[in-house]
């Protein structure tokens, strides 16, 4: 009889024992953050944001960040997402994942604009106005200017490009005069000037 006790107290104890282990395992271990597909892209800008989307955190990174996992307990308790912005990439919002926190990883799939080789399939100019101003509201004041000028080193051709693509014939964008066209598209060339110049601070 006492026998029969002992086993399902053993029981327990060895259970509540694994999951310690697997609860202090996740919460010691930082969470690894990958930005996929463009591993080789520096000057990549992730930003935690809650859920009126005001910024908690921001972060620049090349390839991939290691969170604390702590932290990363945080931010997914209170319904947090990711912001990830680069001059290369098309912007997107991520959700962090519970399963993150075990496996130690979260992967960033992120979608390249690569204008200089789908030139001259034409894209809503509308569309890359957005991530223009995006660049120059969100990712030139948070990212410094070294950063900026890494981020497209040798890739300046691909912004160029990008505003080549972008038309008033195509989407939203046919709702537009050719004057206002052209002076989204004169904006857009400021902004890429203005990734490579140190922004004065007010």
């Amino acid at each position: 009889m006492i026998y029969k006790q002992v086993m399902p107290l053993n029981k327990f104890f060895i259970v509540t024992l694994v999951l310690l282990v697997v609860v202090s395992y996740s919460l010691l271990l930082p969470v690894r953050i990958v930005v996929s597909p463009d591993g080789k892209l520096t000057g990549n800008l992730v930003q935690i944001l809650d859920n009126k989307l005001n910024v908690s955190d921001s972060f620049v990174l090349d390839n991939q960040l290691d969170f604390n996992a702590i932290d990363y307990l945080g931010y997914l308790l209170t319904g947090q997402v990711i912001r990830y912005l680069h001059p290369l990439n098309k912007e997107s919002l991520h959700q962090l994942e519970w399963v993150s926190l075990f496996s130690k990883r979260l992967k960033l799939e992120v979608e390249c604009w690569c204008a200089e080789k789908t030139y001259p399939k034409q894209v809503d100019i509308t569309l890359v106005t957005k991530h223009f101003e995006s660049l120059e509201s969100v990712y030139i004041p948070n990212v410094s200017v070294d950063n900026r000028r890494l981020a497209i080193s040798g890739n300046s051709r691909a912004m160029y490009f990008l505003v080549a693509i972008s038309s008033g014939r195509v989407g939203e964008g046919k709702k537009l005069t050719k004057y206002q066209v052209k002076e989204k598209k004169g904006y857009m060339s400021n902004v890429i000037n203005n990734i490579y110049v140190e922004q004065s601070k007010h």
